[in-house]
């Protein structure tokens, strides 16, 4: 078999090996090494070549990516300005006046995507691996094999907002009801009444040890840690403890710790809108983090 077919074959498991190794690194880190990897890539296929045609076709690519936001942008400001509920500080007026220059930066991507388009070699002349590359790392990143984040755990009925589990009075929780019933219920102090409960996600990208997941094949095992608070006043006392997701096996006895802030964090790599889960505690209070039992990462 010739070096070329070989390689595009091969790069779709590359790919989705990549995006396994670097889940979970800035999004800066990911493209770059996701850039060196297809560049190395065209390399191997097209030599020389291959990387400036590899190259052209990529960059056409953002132009017409740049050109339809434009376009879209644009229809939306207009949809947005005409109607009666206009949720912006303009009306028509203003968006036409921002609409031109947006018609001129959107003629000169146009223009320049065309003379792209046009010169020479064939656009189809770029080799296809670099791009079924980062067709494996996108494949990854949408469906791993692996738990690789937190995305799905906004299901689980500690944090699911219609559970009934979370909420900051003892009308919205059911363990605020029901006392009797929480795991655990002897280690908090006798005086102890539970207004509020609180659970939150963390160690999204930490492994079973604790260890960054990051740079390995290792999956994350991320943790819920529930707040339980006092009737919020001057001097009120807070409890946490550390529970497994799905099974909320109680993994840490009861702490005393800070009340949970009111802020509630997002989870949410890459910014992707369908990966979001929160509340996000994105460190463990350093009680939790000591009494966790070593098959799940304490010290």
């Amino acid at each position: 078999m010739r070096r070329a077919p070989l390689l595009t074959v091969l790069a779709l498991p590359l790919g989705y090996g990549l995006g396994w190794f670097l889940f979970g690194l800035p999004g800066g880190v990911v493209l770059a090494a996701g850039l060196g990897a297809a560049l190395g890539l065209a390399a191997g296929v097209g030599g020389a070549r291959g990387v400036a045609g590899f190259l052209r076709l990529l960059a056409l690519l953002l132009l017409a990516a740049g050109m339809l936001w434009l376009l879209g942008g644009g229809l939306l400001l207009l949809g947005m300005t005409t109607s009666p509920n206009n949720p912006l500080p303009i009306g028509l007026g203003g968006a036409l006046v921002l609409l031109g220059p947006g018609a001129v930066l959107l003629w000169l991507l146009g223009t320049l995507a065309r003379r792209l388009a046009q010169g020479a070699p064939p656009l189809l002349a770029s080799p296809a691996a670099p791009f079924v590359l980062v067709g494996g790392a996108v494949l990854f990143a949408f469906a791993p094999a692996v738990r690789v984040d937190c995305r799905g755990l906004q299901g689980d009925s500690f944090l699911r907002p219609d559970s009934g589990f979370s909420g900051a009075s003892a009308a919205q929780t059911f363990w605020a009801r029901r006392p009797a019933l929480i795991p655990g219920r002897a280690e908090l102090p006798a005086d102890f009444v539970v207004d509020g409960v609180r659970a939150s996600v963390t160690r999204c990208f930490r492994d079973q040890q604790g260890r960054p997941r990051p740079l390995t094949l290792r999956a994350s095992a991320p943790l819920l840690v529930v707040h339980l608070t006092e009737r919020v006043r001057p001097g009120m006392r807070a409890y946490a403890a550390v529970f497994t997701p799905g099974e909320h096996r109680k993994l840490t006895p009861w702490q005393p710790t800070e009340p949970p802030y009111s802020a509630q964090r997002v989870h949410r790599p890459y910014h992707w809108p369908g990966w979001v889960v929160f509340p996000d505690l994105p460190e463990l209070p350093p009680a939790l983090e000591q009494a966790l039992p070593p098959s799940s990462g304490g010290r």
